[in-house]
């Protein structure tokens, strides 16, 4: 069998010769590399990769895959960024980008993205199309939907505290409307990237999945780049392992922590438990910080608020991340909610089934 070609474009030179030889080498792929844009796009063309593993910033990213095709060249990619709340635009999604890896790269981590990503394109074994596939990045992209509802929020409130003249109001009204006009052409584009107006395809291939580990890795990362924050961690004497997607577990574990901590303010707490019986176990994140208004609670995992409902206190970007959120742990055979906790701040959960417990090991909707 012919081994599957990788392509590394990496600028450091010793960087990439360890990812090379000491990484992927040793597992048996073809291995190709450059250390610059030119060079790899030649590279593309002339050996047509099965995969790309890429360390370029993302705008830099974007550029290059653009390059790439505009060649009429389509190749999964494995993007490598600098911390683990980069966030990867739709762009780069509809571009090719399938999975990310941390810098420094983690030998384990790497070799599974490259697992993942070359079996979804080889053995379809997720059965899901590419649509769905930008699906797992949904709240990397959420970002682009707060930046301009903040630049609104902000507009509004100069316009109802400042004494501005008539030249200055008509030039932030301009600006309102740019960006509602920015945030409405994103929205649409992010609902046809993900399709969830159509979810007939989505699914989870389950595997036996152990959650202290998971866990305590994710908030072991957030940690360190929220100093300010205090966070806990508490379990069960025994967890049982659960049936589940390990990939969209860890969207779904890290989504809720970030809704956590958007919430928070230095000093404050963020408790997260795991607790289990013979059909489940339970994960709850609780914090102490700004609590979500209590008319909002039973709405936030929908994907857009009822009628009459718009003027609740809750950040808009909320929904389109929560939903998805929603959606992941119900084809898990899961269930998701959101609480307060006893007037000092908020508790969102979700369940998964244990493995002895679960019927049937490839979820579908």
């Amino acid at each position: 069998m012919t081994p599957k070609s990788i392509l590394i474009l990496e600028p450091d030179a010793t960087l990439l010769r360890a990812i090379a030889e000491q990484i992927l080498q040793p597992r048996g792929y073809l291995i190709f590399t450059a250390q610059n844009q030119v060079d790899g796009l030649k590279k593309v063309l002339a050996v047509a990769p099965d995969l790309l593993v890429l360390h370029l910033r993302p705008d830099a990213a974007t550029i290059f895959l653009k390059q790439v095709a505009d060649t009429k060249f389509s190749v999964p990619v494995i993007l490598v960024v600098e911390h683990s709340t980069a966030q990867i635009g739709v762009e780069l999604l509809r571009l090719g980008v399938r999975d990310y890896v941390i810098w420094p790269v983690v030998p384990e981590a790497l070799l599974q993205a490259v697992d993942r990503v070359l079996g979804q394109t080889t053995n379809n074994r997720y059965n899901v199309n590419s649509s769905t596939l930008n699906f797992e990045f949904a709240d990397m992209a959420s970002h682009l939907l707060r930046n301009p509802l903040h630049i609104i929020q902000t507009s509004i409130r100069c316009l109802q505290t400042l004494d501005l003249s008539p030249q200055e109001q008509q030039d932030l009204l301009n600006k309102m409307w740019n960006q509602s006009q920015r945030l409405t052409d994103f929205t649409n584009e992010l609902l046809k990237t993900l399709r969830l107006e159509v979810e007939d395809n989505l699914c989870v291939s389950t595997t036996p999945v152990a959650l202290p580990p998971l866990v305590e890795r994710i908030l072991d990362l957030v940690k360190n780049e929220k100093p300010g924050l205090k966070f806990s961690l508490s379990t069960s004497l025994e967890v049982p392992v659960v049936a589940a997607d390990p990939t969209k577990v860890e969207m779904v574990f890290t989504n809720l922590l970030i809704s956590a901590i958007r919430r928070c303010q230095v000093g404050n707490n963020i408790a997260v438990s795991l607790t289990a019986d013979t059909a489940e176990v339970q994960v709850a994140i609780r914090d102490d910080g700004k609590p979500i208004p209590v008319q909002s609670l039973n709405y936030v995992f929908q994907s857009y608020y009822p009628v009459g409902f718009s003027q609740m206190n809750i950040p808009s970007s909320y929904q389109l991340g929560l939903y998805a959120t929603r959606r992941l742990v119900e084809l898990q055979k899961g269930r998701v909610w959101a609480q307060h906790c006893n007037g000092q701040g908020s508790e969102f959960g979700f369940s998964l089934p244990t493995w002895e417990k679960s019927d049937d090991q490839n979820f579908t909707n």
